[in-house]
This record gives C-alpha cells, sequence and structure tokens, in this order.
C-alpha cells in the first residue's frame, strides 16, 4: 500500500466515524421518537398538537421533543409546558374545581404515550441499524 492509499483509508475512516457518530446517531433516532409522538398525540387530540380546547387565548403545543441526555441516551418527551397535559390526555383527570374555582369534568385517559412509548421501543432500534447500515453501504460500496 502507498501512502496515499493511506492517506485516502485514514480520510474514509474519520468521516465513517464521523457519520457514525452518537451524535449523527441520536439525532436520526431522535426524530423518529418526535415524529413518533407527535402521531400518537394528534391521533387522541383531534388532529393537532395545539390542545385548542386546554387553555383558551393561549393553547398548549404538544410537541414532543428529544434531548441527547449522554453519549448514548437520548430523552423522547412532550415540551416542558405541556407535560400536565400530555399526563391528562394520557391517563385522564378526577372531576373537581380548577384553581379559579371553575368545575373541571372527568375525562378518561387514552393512553396515548403509553402507546408512543411502546410504538417507540418497536421501531427505534430500527432507526438505528438502518442509520448504520446506511453509512456503511454509502462508503463502502
Amino acid at each position: 500500500m502507498t501512502t496515499d492509499s493511506l492517506a485516502g483509508l485514514a480520510r474514509k475512516v474519520k468521516r465513517i466515524e464521523k457519520e457514525l457518530s452518537d451524535e449523527s446517531l441520536m439525532k436520526s433516532v431522535g426524530v423518529k421518537g418526535k415524529q413518533i409522538g407527535n402521531r400518537n398525540i394528534q391521533a387522541d387530540a383531534g388532529g393537532d398538537l395545539g390542545l385548542s380546547n386546554w387553555r383558551r387565548g393561549r393553547p398548549i403545543n404538544m410537541g414532543v421533543r428529544f434531548d441527547t441526555v449522554s453519549a448514548q441516551t437520548l430523552e423522547i418527551g412532550p415540551r416542558p409546558r405541556a407535560r400536565g397535559a400530555a399526563r391528562v390526555l394520557s391517563e385522564g383527570r378526577k372531576a373537581g374545581v380548577s384553581r379559579r374555582g371553575r368545575p373541571v369534568s372527568a375525562s378518561r385517559g387514552k393512553g396515548t404515550w403509553d402507546r408512543a412509548s411502546a410504538e417507540m421501543e418497536r421501531e427505534l432500534p430500527d432507526v438505528a441499524r438502518k442509520h448504520t447500515s446506511k453509512v456503511l453501504r454509502k462508503n463502502f460500496s
């Protein structure tokens, strides 16, 4: 092997290392997880992510977000302001009185987040495998 071919191989290995980095992989898994979560919320919330009847004048954005916690850990969940609404959508609520004294009716939970989590557990490992295969095929074909 010549020096040029070794240098070319080193560049290729660096490129593969970057494309298979934890950050790149986490982003592809996180984007797919976000899509799954948003799709489940939209199905149970009446077609939008705004929960328009939840707070008049200032609907809650129920969109899902992902954060990289560490090199191998990804956290996928509702936005911070929407966590309470997501819990009610998933688990339901008891009848009672709101903080402002308005009556609040009971609602039955729809299991939204449980369904989304189960779907993510089934599909996200495949996303990681496909990402890895795509990078390897691209660089070794």
